[in-house]
C-alpha cells in the first residue's frame, strides 16, 4: 500500500525515477492498485482467494527519505492503514511502518501504533545484525521484549 504523500514524497526524492523500484511503484500500473485500500484491493484478494490480508507501506517505504521527512509521512501512513483496518478488520491487518532515518521516535511509534491503529506487527532491525545501533533503537528493543 501506499498513500499520496508518500508517493509524491517519492517523486521529489528521484524525480527521473532511475531507481526500478521507485519507477515501479510511483509511475505504472501498480500505483493505482498500491493507492486503493478498498473495494479495488478487496475484489483483487477475492479473486485471489484471499481472504486476509496485511497491509504495509510497500518498498521503499520511508528508509529512503530524509529523518524529518520519513517521521512526518509514517503517521498518515499508519493512520490510512488504521483506517482501513477498522473498515474491514475480518479481512484486514496492519503493519505499522516506522521512520527508520530518524530512530529517536521508535517506541513512541511503535506504541501509538499498537494501541490507537489496530497496527500488530513491526519491521525492526534485528538484534545482532546491525554494526551500529542509535541509542532509541536499543530502547525500541527493550519495549519490544516487554
Amino acid at each position: 500500500m501506499a498513500t499520496t504523500g508518500v508517493v509524491e514524497a517519492w517523486k521529489r526524492a528521484d524525480p527521473p525515477l532511475t531507481e526500478p523500484m521507485m519507477r515501479w511503484a510511483v509511475a505504472s500500473d501498480v500505483t493505482s492498485a498500491l493507492l486503493d485500500l478498498d473495494d479495488g484491493r478487496l475484489a483483487a484478494r477475492d479473486d485471489a482467494g484471499i481472504d486476509t490480508a496485511v497491509l504495509s507501506l510497500t518498498t521503499p517505504g520511508v528508509q529512503s527519505l530524509a529523518p524529518a521527512q520519513a517521521v512526518a509521512l509514517q503517521e498518515p501512513a499508519n493512520d490510512a492503514i488504521a483506517a482501513a483496518v477498522g473498515r474491514r478488520p475480518e479481512r484486514l491487518q496492519g503493519f505499522a511502518a516506522l521512520a527508520m532515518p530518524a530512530p529517536a521516535p521508535y517506541p513512541d511509534s511503535w506504541t501509538r501504533a499498537d494501541q490507537r491503529r489496530r497496527t500488530r506487527n513491526h519491521c525492526v532491525p534485528q538484534p545482532g545484525k546491525a554494526r551500529r545501533r542509535h541509542p532509541a533503537v536499543s530502547s525500541m528493543l527493550h519495549v519490544i521484549a516487554g
